[in-house]
């Protein structure tokens, strides 16, 4: 019995059903939040026109395809060809964000041409620079040579909500709740360089990793400064 339990939960017709339900709560999530938006408007240009990487921690990416008004423009993400990472995948793919599958263990190469290939049309690639497995807000150098293939700048993305539960995994990861007060924040861009010095490389991916921390801290934190 528990076999085919595991069967069908497994089952791409199961999988496509709760991302589906999934969907759903989101948009029910992002349509009963109050919400404020922080620099959109500097935000605009760099998605109306040419190419660009968006970055977010794993942790926080559940509202992130809600940070999207720019439908004309294609964004392409790279997630794990397994288990959450089809989750996420899908629910994505519902929700406006098209995919392509790979990591650092299987498809790595391929996923990386496939993005490259959208940043030379002037569209848009969405890493999680700190999945599949973590660690947690450690940036993987791969989006650093993105960029630099690509000579896309990097954008840092950030969304928090009053409501939550938080989860005991290894991101730490965060489901929001349905009328809740909510923030989304646009961090400025960080430009490409041509580098390929290893030390320069490595200064570059701890800046983009702060960078995007601090944007999701200065998220967390919104809702505090409110109450004061």
């Amino acid at each position: 019995m528990k076999r085919r339990i595991k069967q069908v939960t497994k089952s791409s017709e199961f999988q496509n059903f709760l991302s589906w339900v999934i969907s759903l709560y989101l948009k029910l999530v992002f349509l009963t939040t109050r919400w404020t938006w922080v620099n959109k408007d500097k935000a605009n240009p760099y998605f109306e026109t040419g190419s660009l990487i968006v970055c977010f921690w794993h942790g926080n990416l559940a509202m992130i395809p809600f940070m999207n008004f720019w439908p004309h423009k294609h964004i392409l993400s790279m997630v794990s060809g397994h288990g959450d990472g089809m989750m996420v995948a899908r629910t994505f793919k519902r929700l406006g964000i098209d995919y392509t599958t790979g990591s650092t263990n299987r498809g790595g190469a391929r996923a990386f041409l496939a993005l490259l290939e959208a940043l030379r049309s002037n569209n848009i690639a969405a890493i999680i620079p700190d999945g599949p497995r973590g660690p947690a807000r450690e940036l993987n150098v791969g989006v650093i040579q993105l960029s630099r293939h690509g000579q896309a700048p990097i954008m840092p993305l950030a969304y928090a909500t009053s409501r939550f539960i938080q989860f005991k995994s290894w991101d730490k990861f965060k489901l929001p709740l349905p009328f809740s007060k909510g923030v989304f924040i646009y961090g400025d861009p960080i430009q490409p360089q041509t580098t390929s010095d290893d030390m320069e490389i490595e200064n570059w991916r701890k800046l983009v990793q702060t960078t995007i921390s601090h944007l999701q801290d200065q998220a967390d934190s919104f809702f505090n400064k409110e109450e004061k």
